[in-house]
């Protein structure tokens, strides 16, 4: 890659960041206690968080990864137990 390539990444990169954290902003904003680690959404759902990974590795429980944690919307979790068809 050039110096020029480089930079261009470098600036695309950076844009990209920006703006996924404007989206958190936007969507913690509203009410921040929506958003559960691992821990909290395992417990909240009673169930390992092993067996967390593996539903979510499934596609069976929907969660976003913040930099190189896990997090997962209450709301969600709570429709994914109501209905586990809509996950």
């Amino acid at each position: 890659m050039t110096e020029q390539e480089i930079s261009e990444l470098k600036v695309t990169i950076r844009e990209a960041v920006r703006e996924e954290f404007r989206h958190l902003r936007r969507t913690t904003s509203a009410s921040s206690d929506t958003w559960m680690t691992q821990a909290q959404a395992s417990e909240y759902l009673k169930i390992s968080p092993k067996t967390l990974c593996r539903l979510r590795a499934e596609g069976k429980i929907k969660g976003k990864l913040f930099g190189q944690r896990w997090r997962y919307d209450k709301a969600t979790l709570d429709k994914t137990m109501v209905n586990p068809w809509l996950s």
